[in-house]
């Protein structure tokens, strides 16, 4: 595979240095390539959100496009410092879940542990490792192509545990998106085998200090109920999202986003 692109995705934001620091780094290695961001607004160490949103986005990229995503809330222990290539795309990033959906979808793949410091920083912080490990060794990926340089093959990468296909389970809320809009981890086609448009769903949602029920109807779009009124759908994503008419579901709930759902049937 052959790339022009390495896009980044992570929760540092924009108001400071860190994504200049990490295209500085890029830029000084490869000139030519092109840097994309994905988003710098993942919550903060939100590992799910960060899977959720790579897994909506890398399919976009012409093939050979190089993923560095930097959502490292362990970021200084022995946690694994990863590149993995699939048939069409690379993946460089810490070994803590955010590709989760990458390895359950891509069913040829290898996974490296990045150990080469000649691709590295000189000096490496234990505090920003997207600066000094996971940009220059995109860098130089982009320009030599061969991932046997950068470490050793490894198997049994973390993975996070979540409910995607069994609707008499707890669920998760994958993202909360910048509508407020909650996207979960049921699949959306698991849902419609369940339930069909303008059902009422009783909705349970449960946390470590609330308890809360809802009854909300199934919809196919907003604009089928009243403003600020919620209703479930099957987003973009084709995950089951909670929503709410030109509202904020996260705000009209009261949600964090940590808590679970489960679907109450009568």
């Amino acid at each position: 595979m052959t790339t022009n692109f390495i896009t980044l995705l992570t929760d540092f934001g924009t108001s400071s240095y860190y994504v200049a620091s990490m295209k500085g780094i890029i830029l000084k290695i490869n000139p030519d390539v092109i840097i994309v961001d994905i988003s710098h607004s993942i919550e903060s160490f939100n590992l799910i959100s960060a899977a959720y949103v790579l897994n909506q986005s890398y399919k976009n990229f012409p093939k050979g496009t190089i993923h560095v995503i930097v959502v490292d809330p362990g970021v200084g222990t022995k946690r694994r410092p990863i590149l993995i290539q699939t048939e069409d795309y690379y993946f460089i990033g810490p070994d803590n879940g955010v590709f989760t959906f990458i390895l359950n979808e891509n069913m040829d793949y290898k996974i490296l542990e990045l150990t080469n410091r000649k691709y590295m920083n000189k000096v490496i912080s234990s505090t920003f490792h997207g600066r000094d490990i996971f940009a220059p060794v995109a860098s130089h990926l982009s320009l030599i192509k061969k991932i046997e340089k950068f470490g050793p093959i490894i198997e049994n990468p973390i993975k996070i545990s979540l409910n995607l296909d069994d609707i008499n389970r707890e669920f998760q809320i994958m993202h909360i998106d910048k509508f407020g809009n909650l996207v979960t981890s049921l699949k959306g086609d698991v849902f419609k085998k369940n339930f069909k448009l303008d059902d009422e769903i009783n909705i349970q949602i449960t946390s470590v200090d609330k308890k809360l029920n809802y009854n909300i109807p199934f919809k196919e779009y907003y604009g089928e109920v009243p403003e600020k009124s919620l209703l479930l759908l099957i987003g973009s994503s084709e995950f089951l999202e909670i929503a709410s008419n030109k509202g904020n579901a996260k705000k009209q709930m009261n949600l964090k986003g940590n808590e679970l759902i489960k679907i109450v049937k009568s």
